[in-house]
C-alpha cells in the first residue's frame, strides 16, 4: 500500500484563534508565530524529507563534523518504531498528533487505512495537503550564511 490519499489534515491554529479572539496582543502574537514563517517550514521539510535536493544535486543539511544527521527520517523512523511494536489494530486507523509537515503521516498511510493528522501550524498543514495532493512544493537548503539553494521536496 502507497497512497496516502486517506490522511486527513487538519489544522489546530483556527480554534485556537476563537479562543484568542480579543487578545490585546493579537497583532503582535501572528508576527511572533515562527512556525508560520518560510525558514521554519524550510527547516521541518528538510528534515522530514532529506531525499529532496537529489536532483538539484543539494544536500539537506550542510555536511560538518556535528550536523545533525540523526534528525534525518525522525518521524518516519518513529512511525516505523511504532509499527515494529504490532500494535492491536481496531479500526486500522492512526492518529498523528502534532504532524508537523507530515513525514510520519505519508509513513503511516503505508499501514493504516486512514490517518487523522494535525498541527498547530497552518503553514505547515498546508504544505502537507499540497504534497497529499501531487503538487511540486520547493523549499530553501540553507548553503552558507544567508545562501540558499532551492529544492523540489522528495516525499
Amino acid at each position: 500500500r502507497t497512497s496516502c490519499n486517506q490522511i486527513d489534515y487538519k489544522t489546530m491554529a483556527a480554534q485556537v484563534d476563537a479562543t484568542n479572539k480579543g487578545s490585546v496582543n493579537e497583532a503582535e502574537d501572528a508576527k511572533a508565530n515562527v512556525y508560520e514563517t518560510d525558514d521554519l517550514l524550510s527547516m521541518y521539510l528538510g528534515l522530514h524529507f532529506p531525499l529532496s535536493g537529489s536532483k538539484e544535486n543539494v544536500s539537506p543539511i550542510i555536511d560538518h563534523a556535528n550536523s545533525p544527521i540523526h534528525g534525518l527520517r525522525f518521524p518516519q523512523r518513529v512511525a516505523d518504531l511504532l509499527l515494529s511494536l504490532n500494535p492491536v489494530r481496531t479500526n486500522n486507523r492512526a492518529l498523528d498528533v502534532g504532524c508537523a509537515v507530515g513525514g510520519s503521516s505519508f509513513e503511516l498511510s503505508k499501514w493504516f487505512d486512514h490517518v487523522e493528522a494535525f498541527d498547530f501550524s497552518e503553514k505547515f498543514i498546508l504544505a502537507a495537503k499540497r504534497m497529499q495532493s501531487g503538487e511540486e512544493l520547493k523549499f530553501n537548503v540553507p548553503i552558507e550564511g544567508d545562501i540558499t539553494e532551492e529544492v523540489s521536496v522528495v516525499h
